[in-house]
């Protein structure tokens, strides 16, 4: 895994999860993993999210999934995927 600007995503082409639960932030993270690999058949290695929807302290993984912080994700939500350059190598 590289390293990441703050705010920055090389996701270009994930999925957009809204979970407003009360649940803890890993069990939202792997519930929208979940449901991505069951969707796309792909593990994804990202999750972006808002700052205030992440928390004091987030986790740095869930998983295998990389939790970034950005403040261009609206809260609530969750941008979540495989980054391009990650697909290309294949």
């Amino acid at each position: 895994m590289t390293s990441h600007r703050k705010g920055v995503s090389d996701v270009d082409i994930g999925m957009l999860w809204y979970d407003d639960s009360r649940k803890p932030l890993h069990r939202k993270v792997s519930e929208a993993v979940q449901y991505y690999k069951t969707k796309y058949g792909l593990q994804p290695t990202e999750c972006h999210v808002r700052p205030v929807t992440a928390g004091q302290n987030p986790p740095l993984t869930v998983g295998s999934v990389a939790v970034i912080p950005n403040q261009r994700v609206l809260r609530d939500h969750f941008w979540i995927g495989v980054p391009e350059r990650q697909l290309a190598d294949g």
